[in-house]
């Protein structure tokens, strides 16, 4: 549990540089800023403050944090497990868990707009989740009762297809 408490510390560290770094001067061709930047250098500092004192949080802070955190998953993630069942029922044999996950990924991202896009890129044009014919043959073999042509056609619509 608290890797992943650290986990939201670090997000949160990570964020707040990312919108510090937009306003600092770039000097190097990655676009990063040097080692020694002054920005840099307090993300670190930060971090170490983070973790300076193993205090674990208590009872109210714990309730909060993980009932943020069901709360997030239960309103934006499709629940499939991978199990393939659906895909050998699909007349256009679309991977429809691959397409799932990458769906679940960009809603939990907010935007969506990095690594789905590029991963959509590598699927043949007669995979994408816009191809889904609507016949619902995988929805009668699905586990865990997933509306999967629904599920496709918001995956399509967020990805402006």
């Amino acid at each position: 549990m608290k890797s992943h408490i650290r986990a939201v510390v670090l997000i949160s560290n990570a964020c707040s540089w990312t919108l510090s770094i937009r306003s600092a001067p770039i000097h190097t061709a990655s676009g990063c800023p040097p080692a020694d930047h002054p920005v840099y250098m307090q993300q670190v500092q930060d971090n170490i403050n983070t973790y300076e004192e193993n205090k674990p949080l208590n009872a109210e802070e714990m309730e909060l944090i993980l009932g943020i955190a069901d709360e997030m998953i239960a309103k934006t993630t499709v629940p499939c497990t991978g199990c393939h069942y659906c895909v050998t029922k699909c007349p256009k044999q679309l991977d429809i868990p691959f397409l799932l996950k990458l769906y679940n990924e960009a809603m939990v991202a907010g935007s969506g707009m990095f690594i789905a896009p590029m991963a959509l890129a590598s699927v043949d044009a007669d995979k994408q989740p816009e191809c889904c014919i609507n016949c619902h043959s995988c929805e009668k073999v699905c586990p865990q009762i997933i509306h999967i042509p629904e599920e496709l056609a918001k995956f399509a619509k967020k990805m402006e297809r």
